[in-house]
Order: structure tokens, then sequence, then C-alpha cells
């Protein structure tokens, strides 16, 4: 549209760090302990698809990735409502995953981090985001991320920070395979999240402030032509 470099500015998303970053749980017992009321043991690996149910946003390709990749230990939690709550309950009877699937429904903000930080993996399966705070939610939390390749943050999470996976959107078959590699190598999924949490400790509000006070500087004190 003809704006130049100088007319821009990068502001990063910044969701409230220190709700997501504090330690949810006391002790590994106390997250065992979530965990089990939420269908999930010790042993099992929890991937949590974290937003609105809508059709850009591809909730169900989970549900047939889950089915393609049939260990018990594999289990799948819904953070969120929307329109297609009702069909993927019905597609997860389907499908005959019902057993291994979690619905925790809206919940707010205040309850997200406990939920997110009891699981394992964030997988986000939309089309089209191009920088969805559900991410880097999961990221502060220190979840091992699964990104489709239509989710714009990926190139900066997954790219060189190495804080997870990508795999095409739409492709169940290339997500099932994502899961199994993410379920079956501890390290990677260790190594995932430590480079998640390091990735999302630049998101600070004290960076924001110092970019917007930057913005506001340099549009009254503009520099000559």
């Amino acid at each position: 549209k003809g704006a130049g470099e100088e007319l821009l500015r990068w502001i990063p998303c910044v969701p409230d760090n220190a709700l997501y970053q504090r330690p949810a749980f006391a002790n590994a017992e106390e997250r065992s302990n979530f965990r089990r009321d939420a269908g999930a043991q010790d042993e099992d690996v929890v991937f949590v698809v974290s937003g609105k149910l809508e059709p850009r946003k591809h909730p169900a390709g989970a549900l047939v990735a889950l089915q393609k990749h049939p260990a018990a230990n594999c289990k799948l939690w819904f953070l969120g409502s929307g329109p297609l709550e009702q069909d993927l309950h019905r597609q997860a009877q389907e499908l005959g995953v019902a057993d291994r699937v979690h619905w925790w429904g809206f919940r707010n903000q205040s309850e997200i981090p406990p939920i997110l930080q009891a699981a394992d993996v964030l997988l986000h399966p939309s089309e089209r985001d191009p920088w969805p705070y559900s991410i880097l939610e999961g990221a502060m939390c220190g979840l091992a991320l699964l990104l489709s390749d239509r989710t714009g943050s990926h190139p900066d999470l997954v790219g060189d920070a190495g804080a997870g996976v990508v795999f095409r959107c739409g492709d169940t078959s290339g997500l099932a395979r994502q899961m199994s590699r993410l379920m079956s190598d501890d390290a990677l999924r260790r190594e995932c999240s430590t480079r998640a949490r390091q990735r999302a400790s630049k998101h600070t509000e004290e960076r924001f402030c110092e970019i917007i006070e930057q913005c506001c500087t340099d549009l009254l004190n503009p520099s000559p032509r």
C-alpha cells in the first residue's frame, strides 16, 4: 500500500505474562490429580486444542488424527466453546475416540493456566490465524507446540526457536505422524517445552509499553525527510 518501513512497527502480542508463567501447581502430585480428574494418567501424553470451536480452526481434524493414532495413552483436550461443539461431540462418538477426549468448554482467563500446564502439547490445527494468543499462552505455560503451517506464528515459534513441530493444514495423516513423533520422543517434548518458555519470555508488558511509547514519540517528533 505504499507504506515505507519507517512508518511500520512490530508490536508483539502480550497476554497476562504473570498469570500464565506462574506455576499453577504446588507439586507434581497436585498436577497428577488435576490430570486424573480430566481422564489423563501420568503416562499419558495430552494434546490440548485451545480456542473457539469454529470451522476455520479445523478442530475436527484433531479428532480424526486421534483416531489414526490408536495408542491408549494419547489423550485430547478441547479448551473452548463454539458453534461446532455439539457436532464435535457427535463425531468423537462416531470415530470411537470419545473415551480419550475431555471437553473443558469455555473458561475464564484465570481458569486457563492450570489446564494448559497440566497438558503436554498445544495442538493448533487452524487454517487462518495470524498470531493466536492461545499459542503464546501455551508457550508461556511450557507446552511443546504442534502447529498448522497456516498459523502465522509458526516461523517465529517453531522455526529458529525450535519450540515445536509443524504439519500441513488439513493433512490429518501428517498430523497423526507428528503426534506420534512427540509422543514417542520425551526428550523432544522437553526440549520444545524449554524453548517455548524461552521464546515466549520476550513478550512482556514492559516491552509492549516501550514499543508503544517509542511509536508515540516518533509520531510527535517525526524525523525530517
